[in-house]
């Protein structure tokens, strides 16, 4: 009878364990890659089944082909068998669009002003104002039972890295979320991610809900980042963190523990940071 009950209590605590990560997860390790034409219908999939904004197939091959370096995927990749097509369960599209911003009334045409590499023009009261290419999170989806493994903020961050070295030198990225997407809306303006809340706008989606503007200055993150290093460079080591494709997420580990009072096994899974959950 003992040791039926200690087979008992060994297979609760396997029970216990897979479903803290979860059938969908169990096996394999997500990959975090550049989007490619053949995920379309994956990511279309995802995006209905977590958001309530949904694209047609044109408008995701349009994103991939115009920005291919902003359109990025965390796939499920199983250990075990052969897919016929990618497990996409995350995603997330930038976009490079210009910004009307009024010019510094101060300038003073210096030769060396980043100003004069960008578009200007002038406004009926004699006002200049230049076009700023300014980087834009279009969408940003994970699956539901994919959650809290940090999935999200592994795509953001990736994103952010792209944007800053695009050839158009992006300062700063905005994105539009709805009001009451807390989860999301906490996890933007973390210190990990510092956006700021830049504008409210009123009855924004289809369903009357409105939505914030939100912005990131990533000029403002370098010089905190700098600051923060003691003004030294970062190494070349550091930026293989940003080589793709590369693993995000690998399941826990299970490893065993023998009772020595009643020689019962029983499992531990070894704790694991998560970021919280967003869309």
């Amino acid at each position: 009878r003992s040791s039926a009950n200690a087979l008992s209590n060994n297979n609760q605590a396997l029970g216990t364990a897979a479903a803290s990560v979860s059938p969908a997860t169990a096996a394999g390790h997500i990959c975090l890659r550049l989007a490619r034409q053949t995920d379309v219908a994956s990511i279309q999939r995802c995006n209905v089944a977590t958001l309530p904004e949904n694209y047609n197939t044109g408008f995701y091959n349009n994103h991939i082909e115009k920005w291919p370096n902003l359109a990025l995927v965390a796939e499920h990749i199983d250990d075990f068998y052969d897919e016929e097509e990618p497990n996409i369960v995350g995603y997330i599209l930038g976009k490079v669009e210009d910004r009307v911003v009024p010019a510094p009334l101060d300038n003073n045409d210096n030769n060396n002003n980043d100003d004069n590499l960008l578009k200007e023009f002038y406004d009926m009261t004699g006002r200049r104002h230049v076009l700023v290419p300014t980087g834009h999170v279009t969408s940003l989806a994970v699956l539901h039972e994919y959650r809290r493994r940090g999935i999200a903020a592994s795509l953001l961050n990736q994103l952010h890295f792209n944007l800053e070295h695009h050839k158009d030198r992006i300062r700063s990225v905005g994105l539009v979320v709805r009001k009451g997407n807390l989860a999301a809306t906490n996890l933007y303006r973390s210190s990990k991610f510092n956006y700021r809340l830049d504008e409210v706008l009123n009855h924004y989606y289809a369903d009357g809900e409105d939505a914030y503007f939100m912005k990131k200055v990533f000029a403002e993150d370098q010089k905190k980042e700098l600051q923060r290093q003691h003004q030294q460079p970062s190494s070349d080591k550091n930026d293989s963190q940003w080589q793709l494709p590369r693993t995000i997420w690998h399941p826990p580990s299970i490893k065993t523990k023998r009772d020595s009072d009643d020689n019962t096994i029983s499992l531990e899974e070894e704790e694991e940071t998560q970021d919280v959950q967003v869309i």
